[in-house]
């Protein structure tokens, strides 16, 4: 068994670790815990890893739908949609889990396959895809 120390701060935790996922695109053996501020100033560094991610959650809604979701570095990133530190979420998981209405604009811990080449063309820095878990993080 190994041991990993975690190390936290403001924005998140960060714990280098090998990873890997099954056919079945779950995450398995050890997830890799990282920042907002790691991802977005390192994206190629985290392309095709599994990450979970500590950021806040901007979900932007079209009557009752969810249409985007971003994770970004900062409350204000995420108000402001400034892209250059922010994610996209994958569409597929917001689309089915409507709860994420009332997360936005909150902390939340975020578990996906970060993918740092389908986002060039929308101009944030990736997306999170085959997102298995979105958390509420209570912030003091």
């Amino acid at each position: 068994m190994n041991k990993s120390m975690i190390l936290c701060s403001l924005f998140g935790i960060c714990l280098a670790s090998n990873v890997s996922l099954a056919s079945d695109s779950r995450l398995l053996e050890r997830d890799k815990f990282l920042s907002m501020i790691r991802l977005i100033s390192s994206p190629d560094n985290f392309d095709e890893q599994v990450v979970q991610v500590y950021g806040v959650l901007k979900t932007h809604v079209d009557g009752k739908k969810i249409k985007s979701a971003i994770v970004c570095a900062d409350v204000e990133s995420a108000k402001r949609r400034v892209r250059p530190n922010c994610v996209l979420l994958d569409s597929g998981y917001f689309s089915n889990n409507d709860f994420l209405r009332n997360y936005s604009e909150k902390y939340v811990l975020v578990n996906g396959l970060f993918n740092r080449a389908d986002s060039v063309v929308d101009m944030y820095l990736g997306t999170i895809e085959k997102v298995q878990a979105v958390e509420l993080i209570e912030t003091p």
